[in-house]
């Protein structure tokens, strides 16, 4: 077969249904190899037990407008859901906005159970929404595991995770301030397990930025709403009626003696360092008095599927604040909600907490991931061996690749910057292709190639360009020194931005951890992958 991108399954790259709208058919694989995949009726079933039950009773919930919660509640998801919204954009002219399905399924989800259902601890959880045998799991849940709430979201990567937390934030706060006997909190602790993760939630939540950005507050209610978003290292929280702590999970157990450890440690690595068991619950006692110092709290974990070992630090740490607390007191964590695009523990086996999912299958439906489909050739095969260069191994998926990439530029490119990413299986293999694509070979591509992985070497450099200083990367053999490595970790948060001038990503990292990237549109995989 001649090498080429063939049109038959241009069709993947159609959404089935708006972002906003109620999944009402999804793809299935053709059982012919190469043909175009099925579009079947319905929403896409989900592959977690606890979901299906849980879904059914939120859909009838929701037609029947929300029956049986609170005053509050009710207003605000009328307010999120049932009226229009315009919002700015980026230059200025107001446009419709709306909540993504997934993002509205989410926090109705979570206030059905948590205020309807009255669900308390995940053993509750699994017994009213289970079959027998989940039942009888539930009664193997030791109680010390199950003191309080927790809700797991099962949403894919660039699904909007961050808004969820919004609006669950929202809900918790004004339930709280107008419900005389509401149990929820006015302060809240979003924890990162990572700097990368940690930047990209502040360029969202600093100076309470997405409240008011998004169509959060109904109006009526602004004044009411007195929030200040405290950033990790910063003073704050107590004297306000509201207060989001934004923090690194590292930071809930670390002394300001062991800061220079992490920064050095986290100058070879572009997520920073791992959550080490050694050094959780003997440190972060400033953070943790802070934190602990209110009546009730909210925990939202980001990227959580770092969390669910007992034996973690993590875990720990979040055990750490809700004893805390109550040894002053007080009443502990309300609630807790998990964000992860892979719930699974490191055996494989499903958090038992999920109570909705929106996977990538039904995010590509929905268009808000692109995934095209690479043509077929006889010439894609790996040339050479191991000694040969990474860029010749894999000349024809780097080629059709880069020529699929061109489709995506051309068909919505004025739209919304299309990326290319490239996953290598190792730092070697990234520093040769990311050099190979970076030239007049591929033109859409020249100067704006972006290596991404734990063991580049080289430093950043300020050069004029077009009459402008900017900011770029020069290889050598030096190890980068922390400043130069948060440079790279802003330039791969800000992928989708218009001002940014990369186009195409190499790394041997996969698309997680922090990276909300929408606008990747081709993956060229050099090694196995999941996700």
């Amino acid at each position: 077969m001649p090498f080429e991108v063939t049109e038959k399954n241009a069709s993947a790259l159609e959404p089935l249904f708006k972002p906003w709208e109620e999944p009402v058919q999804h793809r299935l694989p053709n059982p012919e190899r190469g043909k175009p995949a099925i579009i079947a009726p319905g929403r896409r079933p989900s592959k977690v037990p606890l979901v299906r039950s849980i879904r059914a009773e939120v859909d009838g919930w929701r037609r029947g407008g929300y029956a049986g919660v609170s005053d509050t509640s009710r207003t605000l998801l009328n307010y999120w859901f049932s009226t229009e919204h315009r919002v700015p954009d980026e230059d200025g002219n107001l446009i419709p906005f709306r909540y993504h399905w997934a993002q509205r399924e989410a926090i109705e989800t979570i206030i059905y159970l948590y205020e309807l259902r009255r669900i308390r601890t995940v053993a509750e959880l699994m017994f009213e929404f289970g079959d027998t045998n989940i039942a009888d799991l539930a009664l193997g849940i030791p109680p010390e595991e199950d003191r309080w709430p927790k809700d797991c979201c099962k949403i894919a990567t660039g699904g909007g995770k961050t808004k969820v937390m919004s609006l669950a934030i929202v809900w918790s706060y004004y339930h709280s301030l107008y419900e005389p006997d509401s149990d929820l909190a006015r302060h809240f602790v979003i924890i990162a397990p990572n700097l990368t993760v940690f930047e990209r939630l502040k360029d969202d939540f600093e100076n309470c930025a997405i409240f008011y950005r998004d169509p959060l507050l109904p109006e009526e209610w602004k004044s009411d709403f007195q929030m200040q978003v405290v950033l990790q290292d910063e003073p704050g929280g107590a004297s306000t009626t509201g207060a989001v702590y934004l923090t690194n999970i590292h930071r809930l157990y670390e002394s300001r003696d062991s800061r220079m450890d992490e920064e050095e440690s986290e100058s070879g690595s572009i997520f920073g360092p791992p959550v080490r068991r050694a050094r959780a619950l003997d440190t972060g006692e400033a953070l943790r008095g802070r934190i602990t110092s209110h009546p009730r709290l909210m925990v939202l974990n980001d990227e959580a599927h770092h969390l669910h070992d007992p034996e973690l630090a993590w875990n720990r740490a979040i055990d750490a604040l809700h004893d805390q607390s109550l040894s002053k007191g007080s009443k502990g964590i309300c609630l807790q909600l998990d964000f992860t695009a892979t719930p699974k523990h490191t055996n494989g086996e499903l958090f038992r907490h999920i109570v909705c999912d929106f996977p990538l299958g039904e995010a590509v439906d929905a268009g808000i991931v692109k995934v095209p489909v690479l043509g077929e050739s006889d010439e894609l095969v790996v040339q050479g061996d191991k000694k040969t260069p990474a860029h010749q191994r894999y000349g024809m998926h780097l080629k059709l690749g880069y020529q699929t990439y061109q489709r995506a530029f051309e068909e919505w490119g004025k739209v919304r910057k299309p990326i290319l990413f490239v996953m290598t299986e190792d730092a070697n293999s990234a520093n040769e292709i990311a050099g190979y694509l970076d030239n007049d070979a591929f033109p859409l591509l020249k100067g704006r190639v972006l290596n991404i992985h734990t063991r580049l070497k080289g430093r950043i450099k300020k050069v004029m360009r077009a009459g402008r200083e900017v900011k770029e990367f020069v290889e050598n053999d030096t190890a980068m020194k922390p400043e130069d490595l948060q440079v790279i970790r802003e330039w791969s948060r800000e992928l989708d931005s218009r001002d940014s001038k990369f186009r195409c990503v190499v790394s041997v990292m996969m698309l997680r951890e922090g990276w909300d990237v929408r606008n990747v549109t081709t993956i060229v995989p050099l090694r196995p992958y999941s996700a």
